[in-house]
């Protein structure tokens, strides 16, 4: 489940369900106990993606990193000094609110937030929209399919999503500095995607060779779309005492 988390007074609640609008200020790690019976522990799935591929994945020998996890939005980790950065407020790395058009962002229009651009659903929604298609007739799998068969709508979409991709982790790059960028989610697993935001990285650094920016090592995470799930049993083995 996709959630941020805080802990005031130490008691850990849900402040937000990200897409589950109903999950506001609730005591989700409580409730889990009372109907499990047996102690649990909740976190943001981003950080538990990050949190797994730093404890046995692609950056166990990484001092700095960022990930991003291409779902049906975007999400985001970070790693400074071997550790998961999670922020003052554990919102770290909140990558989908990231602006991508200045113009519309005080209108609260979601589409000048990154997740609009970078994300599998972003792919399939830009394809169908080049297919003049129902949305809701396209995946991700047709499109990679697609695109691996030279079909030119598929192969634009690909690129144009790894160009937003690249554009996002040069971003991300300003601010941060670190070695590695890890890429995850269930896309990821298609190597063409990879090929294409590296190619679309290095003509990006290329062009800005002018910024004093460095450009990152591009990964895939080990765990592709299990990041999550491997990293939620490293948060609760290290909240008991069992790491």
């Amino acid at each position: 489940m996709s959630c941020l988390y805080m802990i005031p007074g130490g008691k850990p609640i849900t402040y937000t369900g990200g897409s589950f609008r109903h999950i506001v200020n609730y005591p989700f790690q409580k409730m889990l106990e009372e109907i499990f019976s047996v102690p649990a522990a909740i976190a943001n799935d981003a950080n538990c993606a990050t949190a797994a591929e730093l404890w046995k994945g692609c950056l166990q020998n990484t001092d700095s990193a960022a990930l991003l996890i291409m779902g049906t939005g975007l999400g985001g980790g970070i790693v400074l000094n071997h550790q998961v950065y999670e922020g003052s407020s554990l919102t770290a790395a909140e990558l989908c609110f990231i602006a991508a058009d200045y113009d519309r962002i005080y209108d609260v229009d979601y589409s000048a937030f990154v997740f609009n651009r970078v994300c599998a659903k972003a792919l399939t929604e830009h394809y169908a929209a080049l297919k003049n298609m129902d949305a809701k007739d396209v995946n991700g799998i047709m499109v990679f399919d697609a695109c691996e068969a030279g079909e030119k709508e598929a192969v634009e979409s690909v690129r144009w999503l790894a160009d937003n991709t690249a554009i996002t982790i040069y971003t991300m790059q300003c601010i941060l500095d670190v070695d590695v960028y890890a890429i995850g989610g269930g896309i990821s697993a298609r190597d063409i995607l990879m090929t294409e935001i590296q190619k679309s990285l290095d003509r990006l650094f290329e062009k800005l060779a002018v910024t004093p920016v460095k450009k990152p090592e591009l990964k895939v995470c080990a765990f592709r779309n299990d990041s999550n799930l491997i990293g939620a049993l490293h948060y609760y083995l290290r909240k008991y005492g069992k790491l």
